[in-house]
């Protein structure tokens, strides 16, 4: 994998980097611009490089709380982390995510989450 796409990836995984930002990253490294609706990385990177914490899910939602980024962009960050190969989830953080998920995210969740 290109080193700039890897940073890349990680930025965004932090949301520090936006989807649109990203997909610029990709055309410049791939030579293509990825128009899909959903991003797919998946001829750049097929393996697991990037986790998913915990951490990262609650500083994207705090950063939609404080409007820091949109909802479209925590729906296009969301969709991007669930759908790529490149990201993954682990142990208690995979499954502290899928309770948070699936009890949706009311505060008392986020709080046991946190903990």
């Amino acid at each position: 994998m290109h080193p700039e796409l890897l940073t890349a990836l990680t930025r965004f995984a932090a949301c520090d980097l936006s989807v649109d930002a990203l997909r610029e990253i990709i055309s410049n490294v791939s030579e293509t611009y990825p128009m899909d609706r959903w991003l797919n990385v998946h001829e750049l990177c097929e393996d697991p490089r990037i986790r998913i914490t915990r951490a990262k899910v609650g500083a994207a939602l705090e950063m939609r709380r404080t409007n820091a980024i949109t909802e479209y962009e925590l729906i296009a960050w969301a969709r991007t982390v669930l759908t790529n190969n490149v990201f993954f989830w682990d142990g208690d953080d995979a499954n502290n995510i899928s309770v948070w998920i699936n009890q949706g995210p009311d505060r008392d969740v986020r709080e046991r989450i946190a903990t």
